[in-house]
């Protein structure tokens, strides 16, 4: 079809797990990829196909094919939630930190998703919690930017570094202050995150809240919760200079 999917790609998407033994048994290519080099796993992987899933493991699929984005199906699973598919992919074999092309692994995706229960399945068969992707950012990292409260609680609950800096000195505290993620920040907070933590450029929490979002909700956190109001960055600004330009 348009998107160069085989009818087992299909069989996958919907479930359809005695056309997919029929396929197999009549030769269909296991690892078929479609334009986008997702094999049938991916699809399956993707629409909690678990069923099919089983039924494409037993006759020999690749567990760990590459996409043209180089994710393999359990990154497909950790992104959509598919925790029961994760559950057949990892109990098989699965690489549970397979890295994609921006380096980051299913746990990642997971924490960027708010995907909570794939994230504890990843976080107790031994996915990385630390893991860092191209820019050294961390699964809490994802948690913290995009918001995802319930797997930022259980990355931190299993020993996420709450202070880990990626590449430009940015901890997950910079990231909600930045992006207003205000309930990930009381999170972070409340679990010991560094209120005055500095990246490269010697900003605060509070110097990013000031100048991408002015957000009075997350700056007034920050500031209740003992932020320096007057810490200077390497320009020599503290975070009311950065709201008055």
């Amino acid at each position: 079809d348009k998107d160069e999917a085989t009818p087992l790609h299909c069989a996958a998407n919907n479930n359809s797990k005695e056309t997919a033994e029929i396929l197999i048994s009549n030769g269909a290519d296991i690892n078929a990829k479609d334009k986008d080099e997702a094999t049938p796993l991916h699809w399956a992987a993707r629409d909690n196909s678990k069923e099919t899933a089983e039924i494409f493991i037993s006759n020999g699929v690749d567990l760990n094919a590459k996409g043209k984005d180089e994710a393999t199906p359990l990154h497909c699973a950790a992104n959509n939630n598919s925790k029961e598919t994760a559950e057949i992919l990892i109990s098989n074999g699965a690489d549970l930190n397979a890295k994609d092309k921006d380096e980051a692994t299913p746990l990642h995706c997971a924490a960027n998703n708010n995907s909570k229960e794939t994230a504890e399945i990843l976080i107790s068969n031994g996915a990385d919690i630390n893991a860092k992707d191209k820019d050294e950012a961390t699964p809490l990292h994802y948690a913290a930017n995009n918001n995802s409260k319930e797997t930022a609680e259980i990355l931190i609950s299993n020993g996420a570094d709450i202070n880990a800096k990626d590449e430009d000195g940015c901890t997950p505290l910079h990231y909600a202050a930045r992006y207003n993620r205000k309930e990930t920040a009381e999170i972070l907070i409340s679990n010991g995150a560094d209120l005055n933590a500095k990246d490269k450029d010697e900003a605060t929490p509070l110097h990013w809240v000031a100048q991408h979002n002015n957000s009075k909700e997350t700056a007034e956190i920050l500031i209740s919760n003992g932020a320096d109001i007057n810490a200077k960055n390497k320009k020599w600004m503290d975070p009311s200079s950065l709201c008055s330009q």
